[in-house]
């Protein structure tokens, strides 16, 4: 992306925009936020589950919500689990959507692509700061053992210290000519690389669902959301109208992206 393009979507008018529509950063900003995100990661994205009946998941959430609520003075969380069910799948918050499958009379929730960013990126901050944190002590550990050897004037240590890497490397060599080879595990690469992790490999939570095709009834609205910011560019005065030719392009483009790179896109019908 240019760097034309990369400011319009940083300038001040945009965040604020994006900070009032877009159901992540909601999520991530909400007051309960630790209590709405760490809820939906177990049911959701920790057991890889797509659709939770609606009885099924009120009583995990009320489950839930009497653990959280035991040993305090008194309640931190007054409602029902239907009621934040309610809230959490309506227009303003969009983190869940509410549905009805082809032959139920019981409505499923999923959680949406949106919440499920978010989610997913408070996850990577514990993982960052370990990896931060033990690349930074190697460092640290390996200056150190520098400054020692660098510093050492007696010729009889500096050829003692010599022999003891030469062992070390001689019995290196052994191992390897047994088939004894030790391979650095993802976290030692991604310190020794000084990157992120790659996650060209990871299978995600919705992996294999793809786009899917539902001839329920759709009771929630993640209109913001699934397809990235087409909304919010729309109401920045960014994008042509949806129903100009020009539109139609550019948001099926939008779609076949969203398709090729794994955020789903449900259907509200």
């Amino acid at each position: 992306m240019k760097a034309t393009e990369s400011s319009e979507y940083m300038s001040f008018q945009f965040l604020q925009l994006l900070r009032e529509k877009n159901p992540a950063w909601r999520l991530l900003t909400a007051k309960q936020a630790p209590f709405i995100a760490a809820f939906l990661y177990q049911e959701f994205i920790a057991e890889n589950k797509r659709q939770i009946a609606e009885h099924e998941l009120i009583g995990s959430l009320e489950s839930y919500l009497n653990e959280l609520n035991q040993g305090q003075d008194e309640d931190l969380f007054l409602r029902s689990g239907h009621e934040y069910l309610d809230i959490w799948t309506d227009d303003a918050h969009g983190w869940l959507r509410k549905f009805y499958p082809t032959g139920q009379d019981e409505p499923y929730f999923d959680i949406t692509s949106q919440a499920q960013k978010a989610i997913e990126w408070l996850l990577s901050l514990k993982q960052q700061t370990f990896i931060g944190t033990e690349s930074r002590l190697i460092t640290v550990f390996e200056l150190l053992h520098q400054i020692v050897e660098r510093s050492e004037t007696n010729p009889e240590l500096r050829l003692a210290e010599l022999e003891r890497r030469k062992a070390e490397i001689e019995q290196e060599i052994t191992r390897v000519k047994n088939g004894q080879v030790n391979l650095l595990d993802d976290t030692q690469i991604i310190q020794a690389g000084g990157g992120h992790p790659d996650r060209r490999h990871a299978k995600p939570a919705h992996a294999g669902t793809g786009r899917r095709k539902t001839d329920g009834r759709c009771c929630g609205s993640d209109a913001l959301s699934e397809n990235g910011d087409g909304e919010l560019r729309r109401a920045c005065g960014k994008d042509p109208k949806p129903g100009s030719s020009a539109g139609r392009g550019q948001y099926a483009q939008a779609d076949r992206r969203s398709a090729t790179d794994g955020h789903r896109s449900p259907p509200c019908v």
